[in-house]
């Protein structure tokens, strides 16, 4: 409940800002559309009667729920942009939610890297706005073992606010 009306409050927030223009070919893209938080907001975009577009490693999820055949599934390798690139085209709004646990390097390359991909990529196709899922993170060593993960997501943070 409370991650679901946080995911709501965001995706309210960009529509009235008019990340969600209904003129574009998609309204939003999200990149991994599959995943708990991405899920939820294609969900609720969905709901709303935005045309969306998911992008992710697997395409569309085994289970079905009847939202989602409002929503087109692309099965897609973050770092191969040449294949999914075209999508961004006209998009009124990318929303980036990929992020996964790991070692060091799983951790820096999916939480950073792939999503400084999908940076770029949205800002080089004109995309108007970008919402990206980061984290906060304690001050204690408890974050030690993270580090890749706090590295990745600040790396991209930087890259989103210069971007967008």
């Amino acid at each position: 409940p409370g991650v679901r009306m946080a995911v709501r409050h965001a995706v309210l927030r960009n529509v009235q800002r008019g990340m969600c223009s209904g003129e574009k070919t998609y309204d939003v893209v999200v990149f991994g559309g599959n995943g708990f938080v991405g899920s939820n907001v294609c969900r609720i975009l969905a709901e709303m009667g935005k045309k969306v577009a998911a992008i992710n490693r697997s395409g569309a999820p085994r289970a079905k729920e009847s939202w989602m055949d409002s929503v087109d599934y692309i099965a897609g390798d973050v770092f191969t942009p040449d294949a999914w690139r075209p999508v961004l085209q006209g998009a009124g709004g990318v929303i980036a939610s990929i992020g996964a646990f790991g070692n060091y390097e799983t951790m820096k390359r999916l939480n950073g890297d792939s999503n400084i991909v999908v940076a770029e990529e949205a800002a080089g196709a004109g995309v108007p706005r970008m919402v990206f899922v980061s984290a906060s993170f304690p001050p204690f060593p408890a974050s030690v073992p993270l580090r890749g993960y706090i590295e990745g997501k600040e790396a991209a943070e930087a890259v989103v606010r210069d971007r967008f």
